[in-house]
């Protein structure tokens, strides 16, 4: 189950998706249309950055890999200029990847498991 708070201060209401699962993609992407977002689907996480450059400000939706790559990849997106509000989907819940992607400028982190989603703040 998805949990995704309507967040105010994101009024352009636009939404950078990446992922390479499509399920994961499709289902996210149900959740944010049903909060009125115009939803952006990408399906290399590599992207988002270059995305995320048009809209000045965002919620970024991004499937990272563990470790280090996952702070590299939030530290691109946070690079970027404009307000971004960015949450990694992380495969595996590790409090190492966790911490670095807070470490990184990761506002939320997401555990993408096979029992689905969970916001973790």
């Amino acid at each position: 189950m998805v949990k995704i708070a309507k967040d105010r201060d994101f009024a352009s209401r636009t939404a950078v998706v990446a992922d390479s699962d499509r399920e994961s993609i499709a289902q996210v992407e149900k959740v944010l249309k049903s909060l009125h977002y115009d939803v952006i689907a990408l399906s290399d996480p590599l992207q988002a950055s270059a995305i995320a450059k048009n809209h000045e400000r965002a919620l970024v939706l991004v499937a990272a890999p563990s470790g280090s790559s996952a702070a590299k990849l939030c530290q691109r997106l946070r690079s970027v200029r404009g307000r971004k509000y960015i949450i990694l989907l992380l495969d595996h819940y590790h409090m190492e990847d966790v911490s670095l992607a807070f470490e990184a400028g990761a506002d939320d982190v997401i555990d993408h498991g096979p029992d689905g989603f969970e916001v973790r703040t």
